[in-house]
């Protein structure tokens, strides 16, 4: 018949938040594929704030965090250390008197640039001593992208006592 068309687009269908024009996928940013199926590795993911959600209670001695600092000192200062294979990147501030299950979150005067989202990173947790050499309360290892991950906007980590969520923007060029 002459006037009538068929839909370009009635049997394509599009993933992950795409959608049909002409019967081809435009894909959301972060993906690709002619499903829009696939994930991008992002060029440079930020984190953008960091929660201490859990620390150990007590050193590994079992004594109180600051016990050398003088007596009614038993709560940890802890603070946080980023690092790409041993190198430094990252360090925040230390918090004051933070019991091990109490939530402390680190607003980062601006976000802190990971440029390889594959390569393991480590997150050290520090206990700041005012009169002698900082306490390590622990350290997490990981990777800040996933190709199955899906771009979550935060990333939860733990290991034995330490619990950190890491929040998350993307980059992709």
């Amino acid at each position: 018949m002459l006037g009538c068309s068929k839909d370009p687009c009635e049997k394509v269908v599009c993933q992950n938040g795409g959608y049909c024009a002409n019967g081809s996928c435009v894909c959301p940013e972060g993906y690709t594929g002619a499903d829009c199926s696939q994930q991008k590795t992002p060029s440079i993911i930020y984190i953008t704030r960091i929660d201490l959600i859990q620390t150990p209670p007590f050193t590994p001695t079992g004594d109180f965090w600051d016990n050398g600092e003088g007596t009614g000192f038993s709560l940890a200062d802890p603070y946080l250390d980023l690092s790409l294979g041993g190198v430094l990147i990252s360090s925040t501030d230390f918090k004051t008197d933070i019991s091990s299950s109490q939530l402390s979150t680190y607003t980062l005067p601006s976000p802190i640039m990971i440029s390889s989202p594959n390569a393991r990173h480590t997150i050290y947790v520090w206990d700041y001593d005012d009169l002698g050499t900082d306490d390590y309360m622990g350290g997490i290892e990981f990777s800040p992208y996933s190709s199955t991950n899906r771009f979550p906007s935060s990333q939860l980590l733990s290991v034995g006592e330490i619990s950190v969520r890491l929040y998350y923007t993307y980059v992709w060029q």
